[in-house]
């Protein structure tokens, strides 16, 4: 429900915001909409039966994704506008580091309250109102952005005028190739909730074992992230984009690899390689995230970038069902799922010659200039 929540408004929410010059009181607005729900589902949990609970939580969790999707657009594009594109990926390299060191203080945090309470909603709860408040000051810092004015901002017109324009923005080859190569990219979903499954079910790991995942996932996501943003600040965002989807690639392979590796000889060292998945998948997450958006941005004109992510997000909200097809496969075994998934990957490493350059990283001191050029 989250990812989906926050992919799909995010082509109408774009358009809406390219009439304002400025992006940032939509994006305070739904942040604020955010956090109110995180504070009701909080309260809900510490004062209200169970069964009434549940149904009051759904579509307040619902309401709460949502709004995180409506302000992904129009934050992107005072990213865009506010940050250099020289210092732009070390940027989103360090924020996404920061927040998986964070997110794994959280987990410990998360996993001491739930033991004291037994697991009870109360114990949720309060992780509810504590994560709201801790995520209060995020709202202010962006108030106190200080975004330029948004060039050439979209005449109000019909909603239907504007998406009758999206058919002709597909059509530009910069943007469509973009598309193929994240649509394919966006298959990593057919083998995503599996890999943990195959661990537990066809290498012996424990349940217990899971919280060890995590913790190898967010080392990767940290890890990665870094890595994501020191390439991005020496290449241009084209080789970003490819180094991240050779990663996802690696990763079916590096399954099938130690899985096989592991039941031909019962080395327990290839059972335990096998947590390299799962550091792969943290770099993987983390860089298709800055990796698209930082090429988006260099590829949008400027008074369009809000359209350009939210179109590109949207069109691939989809594919986030396709472990659903997933499922359907194991029936032929977990190396069969893998190896599909792996197909479909290396395609998106190959379209990725078809991109454009997009911006090279200049030194800082370096007067700005158009530096785009044709791939």
């Amino acid at each position: 429900m989250r990812r989906l929540g926050w992919l799909i408004p995010q082509l109408l929410t774009a358009v809406y915001a390219e009439r304002f010059p400025r992006r940032k009181p939509l994006v305070v607005a739904s942040m604020l909409v955010q956090r109110v729900a995180w504070l009701l589902m909080g309260m809900l949990a510490v004062v209200v039966e169970a069964p009434v609970a549940v149904w009051l939580f759904l579509p307040l969790y619902a309401i709460g994704c949502l709004a995180e999707g409506v302000s992904s657009a129009p934050w992107s594009d005072m990213l865009g506008r506010s940050v250099p594109a020289e210092r732009r990926g070390r940027l989103l390299g360090l924020m996404t580091a920061a927040g998986g060191m964070l997110a794994f203080g959280a987990g410990l945090v998360v996993r001491k309250v739930l033991l004291v309470s037994s697991g009870s909603p109360a114990g949720f709860g309060l992780l509810f109102l504590v994560g709201t408040a801790l995520s209060l000051p995020s709202v202010w810092a962006v108030w106190l952005i200080r975004e330029p004015l948004a060039p050439n901002c979209r005449p109000e017109e019909p909603l239907g005028t504007t998406l009758l324009r999206v058919p002709e923005l597909l059509r530009r080859p910069e943007v469509r190739n973009i598309l193929w190569v994240r649509a394919l990219a966006s298959t990593i979903h057919l083998s995503l909730p599996f890999y943990a499954v195959y661990a537990t079910r066809g290498l012996g790991f424990g349940p217990q074992e899971a919280g060890l995942f995590v913790s190898v996932q967010m080392a990767g996501s940290t890890l990665g992230s870094l890595f994501w943003g020191w390439l991005a600040g020496r290449r241009e965002s084209r080789v970003l984009v490819t180094a991240v989807c050779a990663t996802a690639a690696a990763l079916p392979f590096t399954a099938v690899l130690f899985g096989r590796l592991w039941t031909w000889t019962a080395v327990d060292a290839f059972r335990w390689g096998y947590l390299a998945v799962f550091f792969l998948l943290g770099m993987v997450m983390a860089g298709m995230w800055m990796g698209f958006l930082h090429y988006v941005l260099d590829i949008a004109p400027a008074d369009r970038q809000p359209t350009y992510v939210g179109l590109l997000n949207t069109l691939v909200a989809p594919l986030t069902l396709l472990s659903v097809v997933g499922g359907w496969f194991l029936r032929y075994g977990y190396a069969l799922l893998f190896l599909v998934n792996a197909v479909f990957l290396l395609w998106a490493v190959a379209r990725c010659r078809h991109l454009t350059a997009g911006r090279r990283p200049r030194p800082v001191a370096e007067p700005a200039g158009d530096t785009a050029q044709d791939g």
